[in-house]
């Protein structure tokens, strides 16, 4: 059996390494330029399975061609409901995409802190929390020191995806 993901070493890539590590399978990975093209073969049967983001996904959810296992999530998905996460089937299992705003380290303060601010409120806005959630992205709007915490924390287990990818590539 085979996996697309959306080119090696992605998101898509590190998360399907991990689960497949996780469960003890050994899929052939199917690398494409993109989730989009990985969602194609999909849908055209070139591909038996797709560890894909909820963004493109979501909206294939009634698809009658493809079926939905699990997500990554840390708790169900409001959109997909009936939908485990890895995380039931293997504990710990937590390994979301996420999105950033980032500036060169020598942004000065000021304008560092214009920016955070003016991000955290377009992720409290109601029209853009309705936009993000109906493609399945949570919207956090978190402050800088919140958003490195994340990234410190997510380290092990993204390390544990890299080595997993790594070792299914030879």
């Amino acid at each position: 059996m085979t996996y697309g993901s959306g080119g090696i070493f992605s998101g898509t890539h590190l998360v399907a390494a991990l689960f497949l590590k996780k469960a003890g399978a050994n899929l052939i990975h199917v690398p494409f330029r993109g989730g989009a093209p990985a969602v194609e073969a999909l849908l055209g049967g070139q591909v038996q399975s797709y560890y894909g983001n909820a963004s493109e996904l979501i909206p294939l959810a009634n698809d009658p061609y493809i079926r939905f296992l699990a997500t990554s999530a840390p708790k169900r998905l409001p959109q997909l409901p009936n939908i485990p996460t890895m995380n039931e089937l293997y504990p710990g299992f937590v390994l979301t995409s996420w999105n950033g705003l980032m500036a060169p380290a020598a942004t000065p303060q000021d304008v560092k802190d214009k920016l955070e601010a003016a991000t955290i409120a377009a992720a409290k806005d109601p029209h853009v929390i309705k936009l993000l959630t109906n493609l399945g992205i949570t919207p956090v709007g978190s402050t800088s020191k919140d958003f490195n915490a994340r990234i410190a924390n997510e380290s092990a287990l993204l390390q544990e995806a890299i080595a997993a990818a790594k070792s299914s590539a030879q």
